[in-house]
């Protein structure tokens, strides 16, 4: 990357994001929670109640915005002429070197862009695409593509977990202090909560596994950090009120249900008998093709 780009970044949200990705994910620790996850309501059902990943957590964790528009989902044609005009190459080039296969462009193929490029807007387009591509699918996306891994994940037969795991880990780390690493020691400024934490890497997955649950399931909701980032219930819906949102989050095809009713601990409420949780108003599952959930389009939010 120029001198110039990399003078830009660290005043952005997603240029810092490479940098606060935990080196070590404690996969016994995620697995603990992945066991605890019911896809029908996007959150984890504890002996004390139901908690969840909300996205005052995400914009805390993160240090990305949850604010602004969905992203649109180009159609095919459109995708293909805005990966020519960035590389600058016929798509025949492209996938005869194999930057652009299955729909997908290269990450290592956007990088190199980065370094070669002369010009800032194109630099800038290829590292967030590369970014959002490898580490994320940012902001609001992030937390619905995580909830539909978290589905995926907590099935009979499922080994692996895609998504944010930076995101998953520090919000366990952040909610229950049983689980903490040290935190570091030096004084980054702005620093997000996911830079607070060092994880070490388990030496012993099946140990590390087996006492994660035996921890977990003798928790009692008094060990529980309910408001992790010291904000008192009026200040956090002030700076963050998309987080009390009833509806569906998206990350383009992927459409979640999001339920703050369910979780109102974490915001700093006493908690009551939940509604039913929202259930999709169409659900298609094609012989051949992407499974396609729709929810309703309404959406209102908690009154506090």
């Amino acid at each position: 990357m120029s001198d110039a780009l990399n003078d830009v970044l660290p005043a952005t949200s997603l240029g810092r994001l490479p940098d606060i990705m935990h080196q070590h994910i404690d996969c016994a620790l995620i697995s603990t929670f992945v066991e605890r996850w019911q896809p029908d309501t996007n959150s984890f059902h504890m002996p004390w109640g139901e908690m969840t990943i909300m996205l005052h957590d995400v914009q805390r964790i993160l240090g990305i915005s949850i604010e602004g528009s969905l992203p649109a989902e180009p159609s095919e044609a459109e995708w293909q002429v805005g990966i020519t005009n960035l590389f600058g190459e016929p798509m025949s080039e492209l996938r005869r070197r194999g930057a652009f296969t299955c729909g997908c462009v290269s990450v290592a193929e956007l990088m190199r862009l980065c370094h070669r490029s002369q010009a800032m807007d194109t630099q800038m387009t290829a590292y967030y695409m590369a970014i959002v591509g490898s580490i994320l699918l940012a902001d609001k996306t992030t937390l619905a593509f995580l909830y539909r891994q978290l589905g995926m994940a907590s099935r009979a037969g499922c080994k692996t977990i895609a998504g944010c795991l930076t995101l998953l880990q520090t919000w366990i780390y952040e909610y229950f202090p049983a689980f903490r690493p040290h935190p570091r020691r030096e004084d980054v400024p702005n620093m997000t909560r996911a830079e607070m934490w060092t994880p070490k890497k388990p030496c012993r997955e099946v140990d590390r596994l087996r006492d994660c649950r035996r921890v977990l399931d003798s928790m009692t909701e008094t060990q529980v950090e309910w408001t992790p980032y010291n904000s008192a219930p009026g200040a956090l819906l002030n700076d963050h009120p998309r987080t009390t949102v009833i509806g569906g989050i998206t990350c383009f095809d992927v459409v979640e249900v999001y339920l703050p009713e369910r979780t109102l601990r974490q915001i700093g409420f006493v908690q009551a008998i939940p509604p039913a949780p929202m259930r999709p108003a169409k659900a298609l599952q094609p012989a051949h093709g992407t499974y396609s959930v729709t929810f309703p389009s309404s959406a209102v939010y908690l009154e506090a």
